[in-house]
């Protein structure tokens, strides 16, 4: 055989439905001497793998030489293989060489395991429960707040409004003790009962009220709904602030001494809330870690939800709840309220549990649909009173989860498209239907460098209000690419949108970084397309601390008030852009809805020579050390320095 074909590099990298995404490498090395270009021509695969196609999606192709020694092909190949294959051999054809390679029984299953592990979410992790019942705040901790709150000079008066109906007993008493037992003291618990005529629920609620002088009773005659029996608590509360709290949840007992801990430090806080999990037979599951607070979430879903709290004058301000709320009222609430706050306390840690019963949407999302579209309606209108032309659609997949669409008559400014490539490669993209845009393509020619600095001139040579960055390695993959970014990238405070790139199999290859320890990380590397992640990061956007570089939009003003690109930062020129941006006080945003190619000579071309040498991270490292602290408020600590999010890491 005039040539070596070594197989290596397997990965199972994604788990799609019924089928696993098999990516893997095969490298030729001809004989000859150097300059020869046997490893040229076009490829053939064939496999024993099942009944699927054989590996026929190239995402990956390209060649190098090393010394005297002659040029190496490298390919990348994607296979989809059936989930029921325990092991494959592939046979390759190249112009005149042959080659074959496989796996044995087991060895599939084996990298199927390790994919498994490696993107086993805290949500789907058995392990959690036991791991929360070590890590909450212990006794001793317990017993110190409350000696220590005593003595505070200022102590707020917080108002927990619980609205019943029909509430179980046991719940009642579990709800109730877990108020009245909070390590701050000072308090008030709310309950509106809006079904007097369950006459043991009624007796229980009596007794509490008796027994704790902090217990106040609001008798409705009738249940008025959620949003309405609420009102009816918070027209009578007399607290600095007021909590909401569901009538069958439970809180942990530091809560309230972490919120007015908060305020002893920030006296302009005025929304606080905390990390929250479920409670489901007895076992805690389901741990939602929040990010610190950020509007543009807000507007994807109700992270925010528990445990609610706002200052009561800014509650007093807001206009009057209305029961087409009903079942997003909180969410309502929070966005109106997002209008006019001044700073929020995000309590970082599990401190609510919300029970799971068959009429929660804590357990059952399709529990009251009505919720869904008043909060997709909850969310337009807090759009249109902000001035942001777009309206709001569901997101099929996920209950409860919305994206922004831009409106067909908003203003659409002239954008510049500054491709760092060919006008032929780009052309292979889909067409970007946006009027008046301009496309500047830098071309290939030098290094890395150079087309750094002829895209940096490029920007700030051109006249347009907007600038779209893309990378030679990246082509557009939809036609609303500009539409989806442009409708973040023009929001006050954004200071660069991202969109998600994909490879040829539909994985995950770009956008959100992470900072580790390590530096900054991709964030779930490998998703394939179609998985939304378990909080729908890879569905909807939201801010993160930076971004990779394949596609990338921002206002041109911004671009050079930051300074325009670094080529000194090479590899890491996209992240220190964003970091730029994130010290000046702008956000960076993911766009995982707005799609771009990585081709297959971009990914080879990434993969072999365009990752962050030790000189490019010595940089980096050295302006924007928080880079690499490992702390994100977006992620919190629950993502490991390979970019996956799981438990304990």
């Amino acid at each position: 055989m005039p040539s070596d074909v070594s197989f290596s590099d397997y990965r199972v990298i994604a788990t799609v439905f019924n089928t696993d995404i098999l990516q893997l490498r095969a490298s030729f090395v001809p004989d000859g001497t150097e300059g020869e270009t046997p490893c040229e021509g076009p490829l053939s695969v064939s496999w024993n793998g099942g009944e699927g196609p054989a590996p026929s999606v190239v995402i990956g192709d390209g060649t190098d030489s090393k010394g005297t020694l002659p040029r190496m092909r490298h390919l990348w190949l994607s296979a989809e293989l059936p989930r029921e294959a325990r092991e494959l051999e592939l046979s390759f054809a190249l112009g005149e060489h042959r080659g074959s390679a496989g796996l044995a029984q087991g060895q599939l299953d084996a990298l199927r395991d390790e994919f498994a592990r490696e993107r086993l979410p805290i949500e789907a992790n058995d392990g959690y429960d036991a791991w929360f019942r070590t890590h909450r705040t212990p006794q001793a901790t317990l017993d110190e707040q409350r000696r220590v709150q005593a003595g505070w000079p200022e102590r707020p008066l917080f108002s927990v409004i619980v609205p019943l109906y029909h509430t179980p007993v046991d719940f009642f008493v579990d709800m109730a003790d877990s108020v009245l037992g909070q390590t701050y003291d000072r308090l008030e618990l709310v309950l509106v009962n809006s079904t007097p005529g369950d006459a043991e629920l009624a007796r229980k609620v009596a007794e509490y009220q008796e027994r704790d002088g902090r217990v106040r009773v609001v008798e409705l005659e009738r249940n008025l709904g959620i949003t309405l029996n609420t009102a009816a608590g918070t027209d009578v509360a007399r607290g600095d602030f007021v909590c909401f709290f569901d009538h069958d949840d439970i809180l942990e007992p530091d809560v309230l001494f972490s919120y007015a801990r908060a305020l002893r430090d920030d006296d302009q806080i005025d929304l606080m809330y905390c990390d929250e999990d479920k409670l489901e037979g007895g076992r805690y599951v389901f741990p939602s870690f929040k990010p610190d607070f950020s509007q543009l979430l807000l507007e994807t879903n109700n992270y925010v939800c528990h445990m609610l709290t706002i200052r009561r004058s800014l509650l007093e301000s807001l206009p009057e709840g209305s029961s087409k709320y009903d079942g997003a009222q909180d969410h309502r609430m929070t966005l109106v309220a997002s209008e006019r706050l001044r700073h929020v306390h995000h309590a970082r840690g599990i401190l609510y549990h919300w029970r799971v019963n068959a009429t929660s949407t804590a357990g059952n999302s399709q529990a009251k649909p009505e919720s869904l579209e008043a909060g997709r309606v909850a969310i337009e209108e807090h759009l249109h009173a902000i001035g942001v032309p777009a309206h709001v659609e569901n997101v099929p997949t996920m209950a409860h989860c919305y994206v922004t669409i831009l409106d067909e008559d908003a203003p659409r400014p002239k954008v510049s498209l500054v491709f760092m490539g060919d006008s032929d490669e780009l052309a292979r993209g889909e067409e970007l239907p946006w009027p008046g845009l301009e496309v500047v393509c830098t071309g290939r020619l030098g290094g890395l460098v150079e087309r750094l600095e002829a895209a940096d001139a490029a920007c700030h040579a051109t006249d347009a209000d907007y600038v779209l960055l893309m990378d030679g390695s990246a082509l557009p993959g939809e036609a609303n690419l500009v539409s989806k970014l442009f409708v973040l990238a023009m929001r006050e405070g954004v200071g660069v949108a991202g969109a998600k790139a994909r490879l040829a199999d539909g994985t995950k290859w770009g956008g959100a970084l992470i900072p580790t320890t390590s530096g900054p990380r991709l964030v779930d590397r490998y998703f394939p397309e179609g998985d939304h992640q378990a909080r729908g990061y890879e569905v909807f956007p939201h801010e993160v601390s930076a971004l990779t570089g394949q596609c990338l939009m921002l206002s041109a003003s911004t671009l050079r008030e930051l300074g325009g690109i670094d080529a000194r930062a090479g590899a890491w020129w996209s992240a220190d852009l964003c970091a730029r941006a994130r010290e000046a006080g702008l956000s960076c945003v993911e766009a995982p809805m707005a799609a771009v190619r990585v081709t297959p000579r971009g990914y080879a071309r990434e993969r072999l020579c365009m990752r962050p040498d030790a000189a490019e991270d010595a940089w980096l490292m050295e302006r924007h050390p928080w880079l690499y602290d490992g702390d994100s408020p977006y992620y919190q600590h629950v993502y490991d320095d390979r970019g996956y999010y799981g438990l304990g890491r």
